[in-house]
């Protein structure tokens, strides 16, 4: 017989969505998949804009995994930026929507987007927008948002979110991207962060952190005051992981 505080259930067949189910620990993550065929799970959509010279993130957005989050968010990004002069945007096919193209003008944003072009389907661009040699330029450089999220799912540990909430979620997306920026720019310049001479490089400055370190060992009630609290809290950990990768 079946065991009544635990029954035997079958999903086969059955179809979830976001308006059948919901999660009881974070209500604002919704079900999404990546591509047909692929497990639907509780997501959200984080989106990046990059300038096209050296890859640097000039605008985030985290919204909740709909159908159009991504084109959404690419518009709210554009609109922040501001600025009355005219600028290009490489985009893959998923923009290229008449939506989407009309915002993108609207913006005074060329639409230098991938053309989704299928057997019932027409592009919402034309040969005056991928004829110019900017357009090839574009799509060669609208990869350099793939190295951002490359970096941020790898290094910064950010392949899944830590956090419940929306709210939560995007701050720390923030300070990684953050983090991304700094590192970018360290590399990009490296002349400026070269010195003379390190503290690591100091006899006196190496004797002087040895004998702070053996002065707070000897005390552990310094660590161990709010270690249970503070260490137990990934929130706390994941920030004290960034800043470490900032210093």
């Amino acid at each position: 017989p079946d065991d009544p505080g635990n029954p035997t259930v079958d999903f086969h067949g059955e179809k979830r969505s976001n308006a059948t189910h919901e999660s009881t620990t974070d209500p604002e993550a919704k079900l999404a998949r990546k591509s047909n065929g692929q497990t639907a799970k509780l997501s959200y959509s984080l989106n990046g804009l990059t300038e096209n010279k050296n890859g640097l993130l000039v605008a985030m957005a985290l919204e909740q995994a709909t159908g159009t989050a991504e084109r959404d968010a690419a518009v709210g990004m554009l609109f922040s930026l501001g600025g009355t002069r005219r600028i290009t945007l490489g985009a893959d096919k998923g923009y290229d929507t008449k939506g989407f193209i009309a915002d993108c003008r609207e913006l005074i944003v060329t639409p230098h987007v991938a053309q989704n072009i299928g057997k019932r389907r027409r592009s919402a661009i034309d040969a005056r927008t991928t004829s110019p040699p900017g357009y090839a330029v574009s799509q060669r450089k609208r990869k350099l948002i793939e190295e951002v999220w490359g970096w941020m799912k790898s290094a910064a540990g950010f392949r899944k979110s830590r956090f419940v909430g929306q709210a939560r979620t995007a701050m720390a997306a923030f300070l990684v991207g953050a983090a991304y920026n700094l590192l970018r720019i360290a590399k990009l310049q490296a002349a400026c962060w070269r010195f003379k001479s390190l503290p690591f490089d100091s006899r006196h400055w190496r004797q002087h952190v040895g004998k702070t370190a053996d002065a707070i060992l000897k005390r552990p009630r310094l660590i161990a005051a709010e270690a249970e609290t503070a260490l137990a809290s990934p929130y706390v950990l994941h920030l004290a992981r960034l800043t470490l990768m900032l210093a």
